[in-house]
């Protein structure tokens, strides 16, 4: 997992909740790619220790594609404040669910679904 030098590893299943959130995100920016999210598999999760941030696979031999972003939404509530959820790709494979502040907040858990929605004008209704 070179690509990832911040982590700490940590091989298992996802959770309901991380499959839940990664459902909805590419239900809504890459439906076609619904099937992968049944493969996926935790390999490590973020070096502080504290966030929920995951990675779902070891770094490849090479790289071929890159990495880009998959689904960029934000969400929250009262309890974990607003929480920014970026799902990454890398090298055409989903590589990362990553939670970050939004408010400057200590991020230390995910949003409730139900508040989980886009950046930008779509994030209003």
């Amino acid at each position: 997992m070179s690509d990832f030098p911040y982590h700490i590893p940590a091989r298992r299943s996802l959770t309901t909740e991380e499959r839940e959130i990664i459902r909805i995100l590419v239900a809504q920016t890459a439906p076609e790619r619904l099937a992968e999210i049944d493969e996926l598999e935790v390999h490590g999760r973020c070096g502080c220790g504290k966030c929920p941030t995951i990675m779902f696979r070891g770094a490849p031999d090479e790289k071929k594609e890159g990495q880009g972003i998959v689904a960029d939404y934000q969400g929250g509530d009262d309890t974990v404040g607003r929480v920014g959820i970026i799902l990454w790709e890398r090298d055409g494979e989903l590589s990362e669910l990553e939670a970050w502040s939004i408010g400057g907040r200590e991020v230390v858990g995910w949003p409730t679904l139900d508040s989980i929605r886009p950046f930008g004008p779509a994030a209003s209704k």
